[in-house]
């Protein structure tokens, strides 16, 4: 599993590392996108080549559709699964 708490995946476009700190399905409220299927909260380890976006040690949230959790997916890698 790709998102599994404790791995270590690199959001490749920015070259960004994060710990997967949690997974949980994703409800979407009043007015919010549909077609995301889970919610990440991740800490970054490594800002990658655009440190504008995130910190080191910042929290984040993902919202993950089909696509990302396919082992074809390019968008994220796993680099240590736990």
């Amino acid at each position: 599993m790709k998102f599994k708490p404790g791995n270590i995946v690199t959001h490749v476009p920015t070259k960004s590392k994060w710990i997967i700190l949690s997974k949980e399905e994703y409800k979407p409220e009043l007015n919010q996108p549909v077609g995301y299927l889970f919610q990440v909260k991740a800490v970054c380890i490594l800002v990658g080549k655009k440190p504008q976006y995130w910190n080191i040690n910042q929290q984040d949230d993902f919202l993950l559709t089909r696509q990302d959790l396919e082992p074809t997916d390019f968008v994220w890698r796993v680099d240590y699964a736990a």
